[in-house]
């Protein structure tokens, strides 16, 4: 049996050890907002944020299932003025950050990542995931590294974090802000 089937509650019980516990989650189907901040030159601050994850943000099971915080933060090359990238240069980020997404998600019926939000902000760009699998998220990023299949410099953080408590501020309700 695959770990992941038992902790998405695919199990098969003649396999069930003495002393597991069996663990159903509802995975939400992911849902985004836009949130943009701006001053008189434009915009500043660009998030899509998963706002499906506001609502299971005290299922207890979910968080314990994907409690590992997971950040990437990629420079962009190319950009208009000082902080905000170019047309060409948003279109080939979200290809190469859509395949990340893909890749640290994996398979989409037992996915390891849980996509949080995108941030464009200040020439950097930044994607959030809630993990179930630190070491499978931290091996796959570091082999992009280590085989040199970068196409834009990141940095990247795991961190355990089974309360949400890193992304508790983009889960709240961005709409009723004034």
């Amino acid at each position: 049996m695959k770990l992941l089937d038992f902790l998405f509650g695919k199990k098969k019980t003649q396999e069930k050890a003495i002393g597991q516990e069996e663990i159903k989650i509802v995975l939400p189907q992911e849902t985004f907002n836009l949130v943009s901040g701006s001053d008189k030159e434009g915009p500043q601050m660009l998030m899509v944020i998963n706002t499906s994850l506001k609502e299971c943000k005290d299922d207890v099971q979910l968080k314990r299932i994907f409690g590992f915080f997971c950040s990437v933060i990629f420079q962009f090359k190319n950009l208009e003025g000082s902080t905000w990238p170019t047309q060409e240069e948003v279109a080939k980020m979200q290809d190469y950050t859509d395949k990340i997404d893909q890749d640290l998600k994996g398979d989409p019926n037992h996915p390891n990542a849980l996509l949080v939000a995108r941030i464009t902000e200040n020439g950097f760009y930044q994607m959030i995931w809630m993990l179930n699998n630190p070491h499978i998220a931290n091996e796959y990023l570091n082999g992009i590294v280590t085989e040199n299949r970068q196409e834009r410099d990141f940095e990247y953080l795991i961190e355990r974090d089974i309360e949400w408590n890193k992304i508790e501020w983009l889960l709240q309700d961005f709409d009723s802000k004034e």
